[in-house]
């Protein structure tokens, strides 16, 4: 009796720690790239960053769940929120879950502060 053989591969590694690199204000008049901890008049800034290719990014506002974002095979990836934060302090987190459902530790926070 012929067996087929076939292989296995149980992956039971968290992601790296993932990175929020910027945070994009693109609301005028002053647009560009927030410094961590700057005050914006933009409720629906664009995050982006770096985290395992082809992973899944989730993104928190002061532990408060957001949305998901799909990680390219660069490994970069870009959220905006679809609802506008609130006027206030925001620390915003994400954490990136691989293919095999392993969730790696939460990112450092990017803190901004929404003043529309």
């Amino acid at each position: 009796l012929a067996s087929n053989g076939f292989g296995l591969i149980v992956d039971t590694i968290s992601p790296g720690i993932p990175v929020i690199s910027q945070v994009a204000d693109d609301v005028g008049p002053l647009t560009g790239n927030l410094n961590n901890g700057q005050v914006t008049n933009d409720a629906q800034p664009t995050l982006s960053g770096t985290a395992e290719a082809n992973s899944t990014i989730k993104i928190y506002d002061n532990g408060t769940y957001l949305g998901t974002a799909p990680v390219d095979a660069n490994g970069a990836w870009n959220f905006t929120p679809t609802a506008g934060l609130g006027n206030g302090n925001h620390a915003l987190t994400v954490t990136a879950t691989d293919a095999a459902g392993n969730v790696s530790q939460s990112s450092a926070a990017f803190n901004i502060i929404v003043d529309t």
